[in-house]
């Protein structure tokens, strides 16, 4: 009998394709550091594209429950990348994206959350109100 499952869709392709996600992930939180340490800003730019291509490398592994706690890390440190450049906009889009990656956590996880997600709650509450949105025209 097949079951459908998130977990076993997981194939061997998904497989590849989460491990070469997990190494331009690691890649890109190197160069993320490497330039905070250094203050080697050409660095931490480097980090926001390597950041990208991992999230785009998840594809359809997005909405498998423990794949999103990848997400949410790329996606956070893709945020802290835009506010060490004061990109107020791409730090929003960031949050909402983290919010909503959150939810379909909460909902989609089939046993206890792992307790790392609670970071990614409690950055998004924190750094919701970071910025002021530019009040409606009168």
């Amino acid at each position: 009998p097949t079951s459908t499952t998130n977990e076993s869709r997981f194939g061997s392709e998904d497989a590849h394709n989460l491990l070469y996600a997990v190494m331009v992930y690691n890649s890109a939180l190197c160069m993320h550091l490497q330039g905070l340490f250094s203050g080697m800003d050409s660095d931490i730019k480097k980090s926001v594209f390597a950041y990208e291509t991992a999230l785009g490398m998840l594809g359809d592994l997005e909405r498998v429950p423990f794949v999103m706690v990848l997400e949410l890390a790329i996606l956070n440190n893709c945020g802290h990348v835009h506010y060490h450049f004061l990109q107020a906009r791409e730090v929003h889009m960031c949050l909402r994206l983290m919010k909503n990656t959150l939810c379909e956590v909460t909902e989609g996880w089939t046993t206890e959350i792992p307790q790392q997600v609670s970071s990614f709650s409690t950055n998004i509450l924190m750094n919701a109100s970071n910025f002021a949105r530019p009040a409606p025209a009168a």
